[in-house]
């Protein structure tokens, strides 16, 4: 008699040890479902921000192209102005200075543009490594599915 009522609670407690177990793991597999979710959003966001970025540098370096060559002519420009009077050297000097001054906003905007450069790099890293965490992250769902079904197969 004590030997089957040592049976029945052994026999009931792996019960609750299977219910918790079936528990935790729907717990563990509603948890990888929301990071995967999170994971997709944010490649997608990732892309956005890098085609934006991209669209970004390409128009700061054509502004800085066409700023470059405005700079130029209005170097020639004042090339000239120095030829033609020393009256107006004065003239072509602060001319100059605010030339310089536009180069230097051209600088900036250069360095501005090479500075994105940076951002799209790590960006495109960390969407890479993303992809491939979900990428594992799905070979292991796969395995564990594969496992549960021959596991269930293997109880008929």
């Amino acid at each position: 008699m004590v030997v089957d009522i040592c049976a029945a609670a052994a026999a009931i407690a792996f019960i609750v040890l299977v219910v918790y177990a079936v528990r935790a793991l729907h717990t563990v597999r509603l948890t990888l479902q929301n990071a995967d979710r999170t994971l997709q959003r944010t490649a997608e966001r990732a892309c956005e921000t890098a085609d934006q970025s991209v669209q970004l540098m390409r128009q700061t370096s054509e502004i800085a192209e066409d700023m470059k060559r405005k700079l130029a002519v209005l170097d020639r420009f004042m090339g000239s102005i120095d030829e033609l009077s020393q009256g107006f050297s004065q003239a072509g000097i602060s001319v100059q200075m605010m030339s310089q001054a536009v180069s230097r906003s051209v600088q900036g905007v250069e360095q501005a543009v090479h500075n994105h450069r940076d951002a799209i790099a790590e960006i495109v890293e960390l969407t890479g490594a993303g992809f491939q965490l979900w990428q594992r992250w799905q070979s292991y769902r796969d395995s564990k599915q594969s496992e549960e079904s021959e596991h269930h197969k293997g109880d008929e």
